[in-house]
């Protein structure tokens, strides 16, 4: 009797991880039609051929059409600055914002990167389209995890930390010192996608 009431209480802890924390994100009732994903070099799949880039890559996953609106070197800046250009007006259902690490490289303020991904963020989520945040791992002390947890919690999205855990630091994933190679960004889009796949409504056409 012990033994079953013992694996009773396990099971309960298991469900209520498994069920019971996962993150609320905001407008999963989106009516926008395109998967966008918004970001920098990494987006724009630099170090890869073409057809290669992790958003291509995904669209091959997820069985989706997929915009690649990644410009290589954009600060959080420079993409507000284009936000409504490549994002707003191409009907957004689902927005991947990667963004942050030329913020870092640049020496930008952590504050001034966060209130841009937050402006980012909200004139997303002001369309009703669900925003992915991912996040990459600049250096040994992550500068930023913490921040763009709370920022997750806050505005209510889906958070991918560490996208390139184990790419960073694998040459044979790597084009270059800092950037993906096929291989790597083929790992970035099976991250992304099996993250995404739980919130996405099926595809009727």
């Amino acid at each position: 009797m012990r033994k079953t009431k013992v694996f009773k209480i396990y099971l309960a802890i298991f469900i209520l991880l498994a069920f019971g924390c996962a993150p609320k994100v905001a407008n999963l009732s989106s009516q926008g039609k395109n998967i966008i994903c918004f970001g920098d070099s990494i987006t724009e799949g630099e170090g890869a051929s073409e057809g290669n880039d992790y958003p291509a890559r995904l669209a091959q996953k997820l069985n989706q059409v997929v915009i690649n609106a990644g410009v290589s070197g954009d600060t959080t800046k420079d993409a507000l600055a284009r936000l409504q250009q490549d994002v707003i007006s191409r009907d957004p259902g689902v927005v991947i914002v990667a963004l942050g690490a030329n913020d870092y490289f640049g020496g930008i303020p952590k504050q001034e990167t966060m209130a841009n991904l937050r402006k980012i963020i909200e004139s997303i989520q002001a369309t009703g389209a669900t925003v992915v945040l991912v996040e990459t791992r600049v250096s040994i002390v992550d500068p930023y995890l913490k921040l763009f947890q709370n920022l997750a919690q806050e505005k209510k999205i889906l958070l991918i930390p560490d996208i390139l855990k184990g790419i960073f630091t694998n040459p044979s994933l790597k084009s270059d010192q800092l950037h993906p190679n096929a291989r790597g960004y083929a790992l970035i889009a099976e991250r992304i996608a099996q993250e995404l796949k739980p919130y996405l409504q099926p595809n009727e056409d």
